[in-house]
């Protein structure tokens, strides 16, 4: 194949290739087009579903949305309301159950945060959804020093979507989610998160 024929068959590859583009980019409008036609009839078929979950997904926490309030009282009585802390500490929320085995690999290390560092955050386990008894007897049983708040109704539970146990929020001075963990957080992990708050 002499150069002219070379150079005519790479011409008439990319002159085919050029149209294929063209067709493509103009059925892909013609498509949309109808699209938007089919759109604007048909309006009152949307589907309420989509429309939910797109307005389910938006409150769903996430880090650098602001952090659902509550008031909750412990298993003692003791009324806490998150938007006390606000201006002040840093608040690590950890949603427990006194019968999870992760949680109870957590226990030591969290009350070691909340004792050493009492001054810069405050930690607040949220039990899901046990009763006071059971929670008492759980902070007796392994001497538990931090404050452990009841959610019987799973109300705040659900405003977090804390699915499963334990589950972290670091809330930082101005109520914003700054850190979520869901499962286990280690020794190490748990005291890092002083970074945030220095």
């Amino acid at each position: 194949m002499n150069n002219f024929s070379k150079n005519n068959y790479i011409l008439s590859i990319i002159l085919l290739v050029i149209v294929v583009v063209i067709i493509i980019y103009f059925s892909g409008i013609k498509n949309k087009s109808q699209k938007n036609n089919n759109d604007d009839t048909d309006t009152e078929n949307t589907s309420t579903t989509e429309n939910i979950n797109e307005s389910t997904a938006s409150l769903i926490p996430k880090v650098g949305s602001r952090a659902p309030d509550f008031s909750l009282r412990d298993a003692f009585g003791k009324q806490y309301e998150l938007k006390n802390y606000e201006g002040g500490k840093y608040v690590l929320i950890v949603f427990e159950t006194t019968w999870c085995s992760w949680c109870a690999k957590e226990r030591e290390d969290l009350d070691d945060l909340y004792v050493e560092r009492k001054e810069k955050i405050a930690v607040l386990t949220i039990d899901v959804g046990e009763s006071s008894q059971a929670v008492k007897e759980n902070i007796e049983k392994h001497n538990i020093k931090r404050p452990w708040l009841l959610d019987e109704d799973r109300s705040i539970t659900k405003a977090y979507a804390a699915n499963g146990t334990p589950n972290h929020f670091l809330i930082d001075r101005d109520a914003i989610i700054v850190w979520i963990r869901p499962g286990y957080a280690d020794r190490e992990m748990l005291f890092n998160l002083l970074k945030f708050v220095e």
